[in-house]
């Protein structure tokens, strides 16, 4: 068998390509022996849409448990989250940050979620302001207005 692990890379047995040993490029799996799996995220994500079209119908339930499987574990879910981001170093963490700002603009993601939840953002916003008080609000528009005199400049 040839190595699949050599100098913090590792190859992916499905596409044969090697990438950094990490959980951005491997899933996690305790079982294994280096706690990755052996195949990449970008094949096992081709696999797992492949799989997805093939039974369209499942698309609905999953959908619908994922909803109800989130209201109901919602502590779980944030101390998972947590705990993963804590084992990454910085250089993981801007990765995932930049991967992550990418597919938002590419998806449109902010104006379409400000679209969506309108109100709900505004009401949000509003019991915000009200907890932090006028002067508090007036001092960091102010704070604003001084590091951003040229944006504001143009606004008006």
């Amino acid at each position: 068998m040839t190595q699949l692990r050599i100098n913090g890379k590792k190859a992916c047995i499905k596409c044969g390509v090697w990438k950094k040993e990490n959980v951005l490029n491997f899933s996690k799996r305790k079982s294994y022996k280096y706690g990755l799996i052996n195949i990449c995220r970008d094949c096992s994500n081709k696999r797992q849409n492949e799989y997805n079209r093939k039974n369209e119908n499942l698309k609905e339930y999953r959908r619908e448990y994922a909803k109800r499987y989130n209201k109901e574990n919602k502590e779980k879910i944030a101390a998972k989250a947590k705990t993963k981001r804590a084992f990454m170093n910085e250089k993981e963490k801007e990765e995932l940050k930049k991967k992550r700002n990418k597919w938002r603009k590419e998806n449109d993601y902010d104006r379409k979620y400000y679209a969506l939840n309108k109100k709900k953002i505004k009401k949000y916003y509003r019991k915000y302001l009200a907890k932090l008080g006028i002067e508090e609000v007036r001092r960091r528009q102010r704070i604003y207005n001084k590091t951003h005199s040229e944006k504001v400049k143009n606004k008006n």
